[in-house]
């Protein structure tokens, strides 16, 4: 299966992501708390106060809202 580049994620987006090094796959937030320029985008996990890097991330597939 192939990976959504880091080039390609887009800010205030969720996303299914593992972090590297890690089995378990959740959804997680491209957040722009530190600046909306790309450089200060961080990983900020569902639930928690938590913010990694996004090269610290395989990203899978957006989280999309459901339609009907």
């Amino acid at each position: 299966m192939e990976m959504i580049a880091i080039s390609e994620l887009t800010a205030e987006t969720y996303y299914w992501a593992r972090r590297r090094g890690e089995t378990d796959w959740q959804v997680v937030r491209i957040s722009t708390v530190f600046g909306a320029s790309k450089d200060y985008w961080t990983v900020a996990r569902t639930g928690t106060d938590i913010h990694n890097m996004p090269e610290e991330y395989d990203f899978l597939a957006e989280v999309r809202r459901p339609t009907g």
